[in-house]
């Protein structure tokens, strides 16, 4: 039995939030025109419906720097799936969103036809994030030889921070971390962090993806 069956009779039950509300006023208008879905827009209490299913979270703004409020708020309700929209398609915003919690992540600007599909998958799959389920599969990690204070330093290559960022953080110094930078492009055989990412999660020397579908947020 699928795990989203709270919503309103035969319809999924879907929130919107934003600070703009006329933009969370759009988003119900276009998810009310698709067939099985149902959508109210949430005041700025950021109240969750009992009968809402999933929650499409307009994260830009202020809601940048709540993170950790949004982060306990949206995500960590049991049974209720969360679509993030930022202003940016961009593999890192996605990385960000699933480790936030979220079933799901979305360029702001996308067409209707985009957001029905996504509302679809987080339905019946239980996430949606295109990038990096387009660049997973079955490869193992083990082939690689990546040490063990290299995976600590690619999971700091695979946030937003720079270089020089990373290097504060970590207490190494600019030519350190270059030289793990390099390393770790060299056995993986990439030339950017993009594909340092989209590599790392299809090999598994990132964590996978949560099944949404099996396991509550």
């Amino acid at each position: 039995m699928n795990q989203i069956d709270r919503s309103k009779g035969s319809a999924t039950l879907v929130g919107t939030f934003s600070e703009n509300q006329f933009f969370a006023a759009g988003l119900c208008s276009v998810i009310d025109s698709f067939e099985g879905f149902e959508a109210y827009r949430m005041n700025e209490s950021a109240v969750i419906r009992p009968d809402c299913s999933v929650i499409v979270v307009d994260m830009n703004t202020r809601l940048h720097t709540d993170s950790e409020y949004y982060s306990g708020h949206f995500f960590q309700q049991p049974d209720v799936k969360v679509l993030v929209l930022s202003c940016a398609d961009h593999i890192y915003n996605e990385v960000r969103s699933q480790h936030l919690g979220a079933s799901g992540h979305l360029s702001r600007n996308c067409d209707p036809g985009t957001l029905h599909r996504a509302l679809l998958s987080i339905r019946f799959t239980g996430s949606f994030f295109p990038l990096l389920h387009q660049h997973s599969g079955p490869q193992h990690a083990g082939s690689y030889l990546i040490s063990q204070a290299e995976i600590s330093m690619l999971r700091l290559f695979c946030t937003e921070q720079t270089e020089e960022e990373i290097s504060r953080s970590s207490g190494f110094s600019a030519a350190i971390v270059a030289g793990y930078r390099q390393v770790l492009f060299d056995k993986l055989r990439v030339s950017s962090r993009e594909a340092l990412i989209l590599t790392a999660y299809r090999i598994g020397l990132l964590p996978p993806l949560r099944n949404n579908a099996e396991q509550k947020i």
